[in-house]
């Protein structure tokens, strides 16, 4: 009889796919200039980034308003940045950041902002995030960018929505301009 060995990551992706976990890759394909705030290309600026993973209940429930775009980038991220509001409830297992900074019970951080294009290496970043519910279609990704406005503030941009999730093919590429982000349908 012969042995078989399991890495731990192939252990833990057949772990999570039996509890209902699933991997998704998400490439974000990151254009010359981004986060103008409407300005002068000169001014382009790096992009924090939250990726949020609602379940079927969550999406149908408490935080229904995420995946109905009732909640534009300006106000989430100001209700994060305040820890107050419904938002907060999350936890840092099922919101993934590209940001600066250090450890936050807020969030899991994933790597630092997205840079401009044209201050990278590669226009392309990818991440790989485990939602916790994945394996139901009717379960969401919302994917938020701290884009800001021509005076400095928050620029109210609609964030990516993620729903019916791409059970069987778990890549999602999101193309991001220099005021918003857009979603790359697969082909």
């Amino acid at each position: 009889m012969k042995a078989v060995q399991l890495s731990g990551a192939c252990l833990l992706g057949l772990l999570g796919g039996l509890a209902g976990c699933s991997k998704y890759t998400i490439t974000f394909e990151v254009e010359n200039v981004i986060n103008t705030g409407g300005g002068p290309e000169t001014e382009a600026e790096q992009l924090d980034v939250d990726i949020v993973c609602l379940s079927k209940g969550d999406a149908d429930g408490k935080f229904r308003s995420l995946v109905e775009n009732r909640v534009l980038t300006d106000q989430w991220f100001k209700e994060r940045d305040e820890r107050r509001g419904d938002f907060s409830e999350l936890g840092s297992r099922r919101i993934f950041a590209l940001r600066s900074g250090s450890k936050d019970s807020f969030d899991t951080r994933l790597d630092a902002p997205l840079v401009p294009g044209k201050f990278a290496a590669q226009k392309e970043r990818v991440v790989t995030i485990l939602h916790l519910a994945g394996l139901d279609a009717n379960s969401a990704i919302v994917v938020f960018g701290r884009f800001k406005d021509a005076k400095g503030g928050l620029r109210k941009t609609p964030p990516v929505i993620v729903r019916p999730l791409p059970v069987w093919r778990p890549d999602i590429r999101i193309r991001v301009g220099a005021v918003e982000m857009t979603r790359v349908e697969a082909k």
